[in-house]
């Protein structure tokens, strides 16, 4: 579903940067440069982007890219988990601290 309305999002990013910083690149240029950037492949051109939205095929690596992300950190969780507390705390809750918003002066 993302793919859909993430096409005319990023069409409108490109045609944002490429009216603002990159004025003097073509657009056409940019979208190749930032495909290339963010490992995007082949994408739809500018001007079909928004209709075709983004491929199944950045729907597939973004799916896989966060899938790793998130077995990675849980494989941290579970390290910082694995019950290494000091001797005597077992079963004992640490004491509440106050969260303050800011730093007290």
């Amino acid at each position: 579903m993302y793919n859909n309305c993430g096409g005319e999002r990023y069409a409108n990013f490109i045609r944002n940067i490429g009216s603002t910083v990159f004025r003097d690149v073509p657009k056409d240029e940019l979208l190749r440069f930032n495909n290339h950037l963010l490992n995007y492949g082949e994408e739809a051109k500018l001007e079909d982007l928004p209709a075709a939205g983004l491929s199944a095929d950045y729907v597939f690596r973004e799916t896989q890219r966060a899938l790793a992300g998130v077995q990675a950190s849980a494989g941290s969780f579970r390290e910082s988990t694995s019950g290494s507390r000091p001797a005597g705390t077992a079963g004992k809750r640490r004491p509440r601290t106050r969260m303050r918003p800011w730093p007290r002066r």
